[in-house]
């Protein structure tokens, strides 16, 4: 059984630079996606297709100052380039920058205390929760880009499958997450059962749920892009999720329903990520009661 998802300090250089050109292609699909091809077109002008350039520039110049600090000198590593990109990766492009800034600000502040407190909790993943509540219900903004607004459009299976679908900055291209999981694979510690475990229950409701219930189109409820992104890339993080087998099916079918329910019955795009951050919380209540179980054993042992 594989242990951790991505070990920064472990992992190979070489493997590094795979994963983080797989993030890149993720981010330069959605800066074309949702700004350039818009501006090819003639739909909006150049300064408001580059206007998404900021959201990487905020996250990795952030992670190169926090670096910096605590190296105490200029610093910046090829997991600190990662995990900016992927703090950008997951917000949608009208996002109001001001606020972006003072969320990734509150991450990198957070980083370290967290990591001491709850170091199976994702601060990605807490802070991408906390801009899907804002976003829903402070700024009432949908995932709808600025021209999909404008000009709505039905997209198709092949278009929700290579990313055309609407969504954050870099989650939409199921095509490009899957070669991550590939490239993911090829590391030891990555937990690649998780993702079938997770996707895996999601498809069987979701099949049962629209032949008998919905009657929409299948391909499309089943290539639900957040889906993918949360369950190949966020799921299987470092100490993150259970590590043994039985717990870690046990773990992957909750969050594969829980993404079917969400999906379905709530009317949340993002809350797909919700439901991974409870299935976190709740491991880590239960590492915890797991934990006084077994000093008072030790006690009582001794006793």
């Amino acid at each position: 059984m594989n242990k951790v998802f991505i070990s920064f300090e472990q992992n190979t250089k070489k493997f590094q630079w795979a994963l983080l050109t797989c993030l890149v292609s993720l981010l330069l699909y959605g800066l074309y996606k949702n700004g350039f091809s818009y501006y090819f077109q003639g739909l909006i002008t150049l300064q408001e297709a580059s206007s998404l350039l900021v959201f990487p520039l905020i996250s990795l110049a952030c992670s190169f100052l926090y670096e910096s600090i605590e190296k105490r000198r200029v610093h910046f590593s090829l997991s600190g380039a990662m995990e900016g990109i992927l703090f950008c990766l997951l917000i949608h492009p009208r996002f109001p920058l001001w606020c972006y800034l003072i969320l990734v600000v509150l991450y990198f502040l957070l980083k370290k205390f967290l990591a001491t407190k709850l170091p199976t909790v994702s601060l990605i993943c807490l802070i991408k929760v906390l801009s899907t509540l804002l976003s829903e219900f402070i700024f009432h903004i949908d995932y709808q880009n600025i021209v999909e607004v404008s000009y709505p459009y039905l997209y198709g299976i092949l278009d929700a499958f290579f990313g055309r679908s609407v969504g954050a900055l870099g989650t939409t291209s199921i095509f490009l997450i899957l070669i991550c999981y590939g490239v993911s694979c090829s590391n030891y510690y990555y937990k690649k059962e998780l993702p079938i475990y997770i996707l895996g229950s999601f498809f069987l409701l979701e099949t049962i749920y629209v032949l008998l219930v919905s009657h929409d189109n299948l391909l499309l409820e089943l290539l639900n892009s957040h889906v993918f992104f949360a369950a190949i890339v966020l799921a299987p993080m470092k100490n993150k999720s259970p590590a043994e087998a039985k717990g870690l099916v046990l773990y992957g079918i909750a969050i594969g329903i829980g993404c079917f329910l969400i999906s379905n019955f709530v009317n949340m795009t993002d809350g797909i990520y919700i439901v991974l951050l409870l299935a976190q919380i709740i491991w880590t209540i239960y590492l915890n009661i797991q934990t006084v179980k077994y000093q008072k054993t030790l006690v009582t042992q001794k006793d």
